[in-house]
């Protein structure tokens, strides 16, 4: 069985009404975006050449102060991780516990909780029986 292959493109149908190839069309996004393009570019020639200066005027100012500089960033760097890794952590434990809430919820666990109760007073109360008898039987001899 051959696969039949579509003349249709992805974005637009070239067979639909509304799609003509005439110069207006053509030339409307090309009215818009040239002016657009041109503003765009001579906005990020702006932009480099000031951080360019800016990077000339600081220059000395980072040697002479590097000294000190050089510190703080490291201890910026540090107070900074630890602050996000603060919130990491505290958004993980949050997450765990209502994980933990939902978990609980699904599987039943007041009954779970009180099966978990007898089982431990049954526990208790032979610990505290074969004590006495051990006990008992050391006083004994």
């Amino acid at each position: 069985m051959a696969k039949t292959q579509h003349s249709q493109h992805y974005y637009y149908n070239v067979n639909h009404p509304t799609f003509t190839n005439s110069t207006a069309s053509l030339f409307l996004p090309l009215a818009i975006l040239l002016p657009l393009g041109a503003f765009l570019f001579l906005l990020s020639g702006f932009t480099l050449a000031i951080t360019i200066t800016a990077i000339i005027l600081a220059a000395p100012l980072f040697l002479i102060f590097s000294p000190l500089l050089l510190p703080l960033a490291i201890l910026l760097g540090f107070v900074l991780t630890g602050f996000v890794a603060s919130g990491a952590l505290f958004v993980t434990g949050i997450l765990t516990f209502e994980w933990l809430a939902g978990y609980l919820r699904r599987i039943g666990w007041p009954e779970q909780l009180e099966e978990a109760k007898r089982w431990t007073n049954d526990v208790a109360s032979h610990v505290a029986k074969r004590t006495k008898e051990h006990v008992v039987s050391k006083a004994q001899e």
